[in-house]
């Protein structure tokens, strides 16, 4: 309970009678304020003396561990609930079934190359789920080709003759478009259309 509840609980004192619970949090907070407790004095016209005052707080205080107590007994009177003894044995015979390997009776080599499998299929599952994955894919690709087939110079040199070797094509395609230019205006107009 904060202060500005207590202070306007202490006006209206009927709403605290009817309710058992608020009145207790509203006993407990003066209890364990002393500013409210002032205010409630105050506000009551009751000129405690600070020894009245310690001991209405005594009061209350012992009213409120006399019920702590008497739930404290309660709670030890209950006896402990034992589960029943075939709790166990019905988890202990779920368990294994489940557990139980169909084929048993196969070889060892069997056994080995199946746990082999599932912790390569483990482990490939938890690689592919990285969100960096096809970074390092790329990497370790193209370390491997490094390796394998050494550094594409080649393309270097290439580079340099690029030009001279794109120059014949792009010749070649402009001259065609101006053909298919003047054919088109000769089907439509009837007469060429000059070339650039």
């Amino acid at each position: 309970m904060k202060c500005d509840e207590f202070q306007q609980l202490c006006m209206n004192q009927d709403s605290l009678q009817a309710d058992a619970a608020l009145l207790a949090q509203w006993e407990l907070h003066m209890v364990s304020c002393s500013h409210c407790a002032e205010f409630f004095a105050a506000s009551s016209d009751q000129n405690l003396t600070s020894e009245e005052s310690q001991l209405a707080q005594q009061a209350i205080m012992t009213a409120t561990l006399a019920e702590r107590d008497a739930v404290d007994a309660m709670l030890d009177s209950l006896r402990e609930v034992e589960p029943p003894s075939e709790l166990l044995q019905g988890v202990l015979r779920q368990t294994i079934e489940r557990q139980a390997i169909p084929g048993a009776a196969k070889s060892s080599r069997h056994g080995w190359w199946s746990s082999l499998g599932k912790t390569a299929r483990k482990t490939a599952q938890q690689t592919l789920q990285r969100p960096r994955i096809a970074m390092e894919a790329s990497f370790v690709l193209t370390s491997a080709w490094v390796l394998l087939f050494g550094v594409p110079t080649g393309l270097a040199v290439g580079v340099a003759n690029a030009e001279e070797h794109l120059q014949t094509p792009l010749i070649n395609s402009q001259r065609k478009l101006n053909e298919w230019q003047e054919e088109f205006a000769l089907l439509i107009h009837g007469n060429p259309i000059e070339a650039p």
